[in-house]
């Protein structure tokens, strides 16, 4: 690397926001040897003489842009980065603000120019080689082929839910994804008998005084708050009002009700006794007309 590329790369380090990364420096080695290599291509250098040079980044061709492995690899850096960022009410809205950052941030430490669809575009596709090599790699009797980028999309696996998902059910229940912690703590070396024994001896005396606060803290813990009571009562006392008015005004509906029902009765009884009076008036009047005696 020349003492120009030297300098630019100084500049980059100092100019980017994240310290220098060995994922960067391997990417702009790689960039470097790229464009220190002489053009083979004959064809290339004519149309470059005649103004139709291709743009920088990708293939004569017209097909996807070049990307060395160090630029892939701080890729997937910064992807594993942002990703806990992106969601509501955080710092990216959706994934496409996280690749256009990422693109921004490889503009800045690189100096190549990639856009955020190529960013996505080159991360969707280093996910489909590697489930091509793990699944070539779990078929019996294939040659075992290495898989790329292992390291990075293993930590990007670790916190991406859609990769590999924390909770999976089968026909014997559900198992869970062991987080990073207890991971961690699963691959510790165990301690040595020596150690257990002066931890016992250790303990020994400090068992009960710890079993004895770790019960005061969890009673402390489920013990509700005094203001939490507080607007529990009130809660409770306001419901019990509601239901001592919804009772109030059922009787009086109750009371309305009968009072109703006891003025038609009298309306009906007074009706009958009309009718009644009438009906002997009209038999009494037949009689003197007919000249009958009672």
């Amino acid at each position: 690397m020349g003492e120009e590329a030297q300098r630019l790369f100084m500049a980059m380090v100092n100019a980017s926001p994240l310290t220098a990364t060995p994922a960067a420096i391997d990417a702009l080695a790689s960039r470097e040897n790229i464009e220190e290599r002489p053009d083979e291509n004959t064809a290339g250098s004519d149309a470059g003489e005649r103004g139709l040079q291709p743009a920088p980044g990708v293939k004569r061709g017209g097909g996807a842009p070049e990307w060395a492995p160090g630029e892939t690899k701080l890729m997937l850096d910064y992807y594993y980065k942002y990703f806990p960022q992106v969601g509501p009410f955080k710092k990216f809205k959706n994934k496409k603000m996280l690749f256009k950052q990422v693109s921004q941030d490889l503009a800045t430490v690189l100096g190549c120019h990639k856009t955020p669809q190529q960013c996505e575009n080159r991360y969707k596709t280093v996910m489909r080689q590697k489930k091509k090599a793990s699944d070539n790699n779990n078929k019996s009797g294939a040659s075992p082929c290495p898989v790329p980028f292992d390291d990075e999309m293993r930590k990007i696996q670790s916190i991406d839910d859609s990769l590999e998902p924390e909770v999976q059910r089968d026909s014997f229940g559900v198992t869970y994804k062991p987080s990073a912690s207890s991971s961690a703590d699963s691959s510790a070396d165990p301690p040595s008998p020596l150690l257990e024994s002066s931890s016992t001896a250790t303990n020994s005396s400090e068992s009960g005084d710890s079993t004895k606060g770790s019960a005061e803290v969890k009673k402390r813990e489920f013990r509700a708050s005094t203001s939490r009571m507080q607007q529990m009562q009130f809660f409770f006392d306001q419901m019990r009002a509601i239901s001592a008015e919804r009772m109030a005004r059922r009787e009086e509906r109750e009371k309305e009700k009968e009072k109703r029902r006891a003025e038609r009765r009298a309306e009906r009884a007074q009706e009958r006794q009309e009718r009644r009076k009438m009906h002997e008036d009209k038999l009494q009047l037949i009689r003197e007309a007919l000249g009958l005696r009672q």
